[in-house]
């Protein structure tokens, strides 16, 4: 038996969006917002002045990372604006605005969220050279512009945005064919050919403004910006889903939890690549001159069972954001198989992340979110479908497993729903180690040693059908049997001697002789040639959800949870139905539910007294909050 030390398991729990790279050919100003003593100091152009450091103020940006974006307040106060000097290079006949935008609510505003522009006129028509921001009646992102000295020309997305949600808003227009073209998010809403040639400015108006509107009270913006650029240029549809696109690197976890092999790999990205890990004002920086593996074994500094924020950027200012869980140690001697789909992704068959080659066959079962969350990181059995091992399992005194299970509501049909089996005959003693899920609740263990057949031992809790759930049985030849539910051990029956054996194949979601089959998910299997310890199930079940990641995952959306403080019940309203994850600021994973789209309602009553942060992760987006509990 192949015998592995693991160090560390790690589980991505997001990858957020970009700093992408960007054209720099007529970029008048671009402005990140990441400077909390400056908010308008340009990356690219000149520095933009903050009217008021009360109205004006840096907040989190779009990944979650502090004093990284600038919240603008409402009122007259509350704007950056260009210098005398320098509003010249903003007064170009052609223009391109882009940024991110995020309005909590558009109420707040008298008639307009203005994004960024140039004045024409303070109270009469043409009131524009040129204005991108967002109405507060329909919430749709509207351009509004100047060719011709009269009335200003208007183009009007499609999207009409929800609050508390990042979007990208761009808009462009092209003196030589006097066209002006709007974007949300990247992609064309809208296209208008008005007017003859160049944008058309008024000298006493001359300088651009983020936020507001010189001589029009009310039309303040009140939400966050990130990421503004200005060109002197229209910008190509091209061009602008870049800015909007997410980074072209790609992070992946290969060889979770092995020592030497664990890592983070890149794709696209151009060396050298600079790494930052940090938790709270704790940082671990690496630079990683060549290649494109990060062995996250070499990193010393980072703590076990601690998250960190990552940030990795390359030589082209490229950045791609997420968190790593460092998880505990997980113990492999005599480990025979680890089954992980997010190791080996799904098809045909479901391998064996120890190396040790016990693969298993997938007779119809389908890929399915995980206990972490994520899609296609275990595997769905739908009460016909099953695994079943490549090889036979050698004969061994004792024997373990433990694993990760969620059954359906609608539960099996059959009486003896199976989560793994290795059968001994088709007469008594019918199974060798066989370990079910009861349509009862309760959670049934059966083995046969030299001494007695088909011994049951069931379960005294009952398990919830539709949440995930992590059992362990564990034989021992001197001992007996012990049952595990959540780390904990929850019974146990005395009877000595070996289990028996007959030369037989392990299944997974069925038991290979007749229709005792599994409704329900199934993660994280482990298979071990010996009787684990308690302290073992217990750090096993703490290594929860050592998965890959989702690519492509949305950036983080508010998540509104009320009240905090609150003594016994917190309501949760999801934009969609997920999962439920609630942590301790030290990033320990207290509790874990599904949710519905809507309000649901949590019994918070058993955790300690202390700020917790709350994460719903559903298919297309990320809410996250913090809460007190008294």
């Amino acid at each position: 038996m192949k015998k592995l030390s693991l160090l560390i398991s790690a589980l991505l729990l997001s990858v957020s969006m970009m700093a992408q790279t960007y054209s720099t050919t007529g970029l008048t100003g671009y402005y990140k917002f990441e400077n909390p003593n400056n908010l308008g100091a340009a990356t690219v152009g000149s520095n933009l002045e903050v009217s008021s450091t009360a109205w004006v103020t840096p907040i989190a940006d779009r990944n979650g990372t502090a004093n990284s974006a600038v919240a603008l307040g409402g009122g007259t106060s509350s704007y950056l604006n260009s210098q005398f000097s320098p509003s010249a290079s903003f007064r170009k006949g052609s223009v391109s605005l882009a940024t991110w935008v995020y309005i909590p609510n558009f109420n707040t505003a008298s008639t307009y969220h203005t994004v960024a522009g140039v004045r024409y006129n303070a109270t009469s028509s043409p009131y524009n050279s040129y204005l991108l921001a967002v109405q507060k009646s329909n919430q749709k992102v509207v351009f509004s512009y100047n060719n011709t000295g009269g009335v200003n020309v208007t183009l009007t997305s499609i999207t009409a945005l929800s609050a508390n949600t990042w979007y990208h808003v761009a808009a462009t227009y092209d003196s030589a064919s006097h066209t002006a073209t709007i974007y949300v998010n990247g992609t064309s809403e809208g296209i208008r050919t008005d007017g003859t040639g160049a944008l058309k400015y008024n000298v006493g108006n001359p300088e651009f403004v983020v936020g507001n509107v010189v001589g029009a009270g009310g039309n303040s913006f009140v939400g966050r910006m990130d990421e503004l650029f200005v060109y002197s240029r229209a910008l190509t549809a091209v061009e602008v889903a870049k800015l909007y696109n997410e980074c072209p690197i790609t992070v992946k976890l290969a060889n979770k939890g092995f020592a030497g092999k664990e890592a983070l790999v890149l794709s696209s990205q151009t060396t050298p690549v600079k790494f930052k890990f940090s938790k709270g004002s704790n940082a671990v920086f690496h630079t990683q001159t060549a290649g494109d593996t990060l062995k996250l074994a070499q990193l010393t500094s980072l703590k076990k069972g601690a998250i960190y924020k990552y940030t990795v950027t390359n030589a082209d200012s490229c950045k791609k954001y997420g968190r790593v869980a460092i998880r505990p140690t997980i113990p492999t001697t005599d480990l025979a198989t680890y089954l992980s789909l997010a190791d080996y992704g799904y098809g045909s068959n479901w391998g064996d992340s120890t190396g040790n080659g016990f693969h298993f066959n997938n007779t119809g079962a389908t890929p399915a979110a995980g206990v972490s969350g994520v899609d296609s990181s275990a595997a769905y059995f739908n009460a016909s479908s099953y695994l079943t091992s490549a090889n036979n399992l050698p004969p061994n005194t004792s024997m373990s497993t433990a694993g990760w299970i969620k059954v359906m509501a609608s539960e099996s049909p059959n009486a003896y729903p199976t989560i793994f089996n290795v059968r001994h005959g088709e007469n008594t003693p019918y199974n060798s180690f066989w370990v079910g899920a009861l349509p009862s609740g309760k959670v049934q263990f059966i083995f046969s040693n030299t001494t007695v057949n088909d011994v049951v031992l069931t379960s005294n809790t009952s398990i919830q059908a539709g949440t995930w759930v992590h059992i362990a049985a564990v034989y021992d030849q001197t001992s007996g049997g012990k049952l595990y539910i959540n780390g904990v051990l929850d019974n146990s029956l005395a009877s000595t001697g070996n289990l028996v054996y007959n030369n037989r194949k392990i299944y997974i979601g069925g038991n290979g002789i007749d229709n005792h089959y599994f409704r329900g998910n199934i993660d994280e299997v482990l298979v071990y040639n010996r009787a684990i310890t308690a302290a073992e199930v217990s750090q096993i079940y703490g290594n929860f959800g050592v998965v890959g990641i989702k690519n492509n995952m949305p950036s983080y959306k508010a998540l509104a949870l009320y009240p905090s403080p609150s003594q016994r019940n917190i309501t949760v309203s999801a934009i969609e139905k997920g999962v439920l994850n609630i942590y301790s600021v030290e990033g320990k994973q207290m509790i874990q539910t599904a949710v519905n789209q809507g309000e649901n309602t949590l019994n918070v009553a058993d955790l300690p007294a202390g700020m917790y942060v709350a994460t719903v992760v559903s298919k297309d987006a990320v809410q996250r909050t913090q809460f007190v509990k008294e």
